[in-house]
């Protein structure tokens, strides 16, 4: 979030909480051309944040890309683990030396672990090569990761501290700021309940996908 989106938040930290004897707690610029630069700013950034929520319940709704913890190194910091994952590009296989794309970052605060997007063909190779190509071992192995995936996936999506969430909180906020302050198209405009699910085909040379549903152990 860029630094104006994170004062704009902290001024308007109550604004969507019921006003107090009939007034409201979001400040609007009196200066039209301060409210004009303002509006103009909070309309970017809604649209920015509008993108970044719908990009990552994509993949979290998709079954196509599963979510694979990363483990911490040996006497790594927190903010180490963090920066390194964060960074992370891809994974190579262990064989082959395969290079894995990662597709995105996620970060559980309770666990205080980081997990990679990672496509579902990409990860079943990743297992397959990791058990040297045993068929019942890789089914086993993978089958145990898509569990762990849809846990994972289910808290991203309903946590309050989930980094989607967090965007949303934010977006509510700056949602407010423009009905009440700016003439804008955008001035009605309210939280989708979410995109559809997009399937992802599943390849056949590994394992069907399972039902999308979340599935806590």
């Amino acid at each position: 979030m860029r630094p104006f989106s994170i004062f704009l938040v902290g001024l308007l930290l109550l604004a969507t909480s019921a006003p107090a004897y009939g007034q409201s707690l979001i400040y609007c610029p009196t200066a039209p051309e301060e409210r004009s630069k303002r509006c103009s700013r909070v309309g970017e950034q809604i649209a920015q944040d509008q993108r970044r929520i719908d990009a990552i319940e994509n993949q979290l709704r998709n079954p196509g890309i599963l979510l694979v913890r990363v483990e911490v190194g040996p006497e790594e910091s927190q903010m180490d683990y963090r920066t390194r994952v964060a960074l992370q590009k891809g994974v190579a296989t262990s064989q082959s030396n395969t290079w894995l794309t990662v597709l995105g970052h996620f970060y559980n605060p309770i666990q205080q672990r980081m997990y990679v997007a990672l496509a579902r063909e990409n990860y079943w190779h990743y297992v397959w090569e990791g058990v040297d190509f045993d068929p019942e071992l890789a089914e086993a192995a993978f089958r145990q990761r898509e569990r762990f995936s849809r846990t994972e996936k289910a808290f991203q999506l309903e946590n309050p501290d989930s980094v989607v969430n967090q965007l949303r909180y934010s977006l509510e906020t700056l949602l407010a700021f423009e009905r009440e302050c700016c003439s804008s198209p955008n001035a009605d405009k309210v939280l989708p309940a979410g995109p559809e699910d997009h399937q992802t085909p599943a390849a056949k040379a590994f394992p069907p996908a399972a039902e999308p549903q979340p599935e806590w152990p």
